[in-house]
């Protein structure tokens, strides 16, 4: 602090500081979070917190960047190019995007694919092949893995390994 501060304006701060560092581990960012919220109330000493740092971009730690396997990157690829022109697929794709853990985004978007499993048996080969691959690891061992699992009456069953199907 560049002063004496009132426990009030600690009392609102703290709590805000510290929810923004754990948000992304950007301190630079949590205490201008932390300043924005005494000014905005008010606080005639919403200046006194300040941040002496030698760190380049701010973060006390990174979140581990997740990507994709490869095959995996392509299966979406070839289930996306089938949604284009589909509005209800599309639909059902982007409210899955935005909340994944709703069951019913979860279900509209497993009809969706099932209907475009039907229009086309050859994308069950390409996506049966790319999960067989993603299990592969791309020479890593076997450590990829891809559950994929799509109910209901779909002809046919494809089956790659661990238990991963697709089909019903």
């Amino acid at each position: 602090m560049q002063g004496k501060i009132t426990m009030e304006s600690v009392a609102k701060a703290m709590p805000v500081f510290f929810e923004k560092l754990l948000q992304n581990g950007q301190v630079d960012r949590a205490l201008a979070s932390a300043r924005a919220i005494l000014a905005a109330a008010g606080a005639p000493d919403y200046w006194m917190p300040a941040l002496f740092m030698r760190l380049k971009d701010g973060f006390l730690w990174k979140q581990p960047e997740q990507t994709a396997p490869a095959p995996l990157v392509r299966m979406w690829g070839a289930i996306l190019e089938k949604f284009q022109g589909k509005a209800a697929a599309q639909g059902a794709l982007e409210d899955l995007l935005v909340d994944p853990g709703d069951g019913d985004n979860r279900d509209a978007f497993s009809i969706q694919l099932k209907k475009v499993l039907k229009e086309d048996p050859q994308l069950a080969n390409l996506l049966s092949a790319l999960i067989e691959e993603s299990q592969k690891g791309e020479g890593k061992g076997g450590s990829g893995g891809v559950n994929i699992q799509v109910g209901g009456n779909v002809g046919g069953s494809i089956v790659v390994g661990n238990n991963n199907t697709l089909g019903g």
